[in-house]
């Protein structure tokens, strides 16, 4: 089964989906104590096509966060526990 990959800190990470995906950037994301304005937002990708975007908060997004509009829904949101 194809995994999900993005690149942080110059190292490819592999998830099994968007929530493990989701997971472990934020992981990254604390250990590296950065903070919104300097933390990269890598894509997410399957198979060589971009499926997804992180924002600084662990969500993915189909588009870069540059495109953001106040209808866009994520495609997770780690804040929303599923049922």
């Amino acid at each position: 089964m194809a995994k999900l990959t993005f690149t942080l800190f110059g190292k490819t990470h592999e998830a099994a989906d968007m929530a493990s995906a989701s997971a472990l950037f934020s992981s990254l994301r604390d250990k590296s104590g950065r903070g919104s304005s300097t933390m990269p937002l890598p894509e997410i990708m399957l198979e060589g096509a971009v499926v997804g975007h992180f924002s600084y908060n662990g969500k993915v997004w189909e588009n870069p966060s540059r495109d953001w509009t106040p209808v866009a829904t994520p495609i997770f949101n780690p804040h929303q526990a599923a049922a």
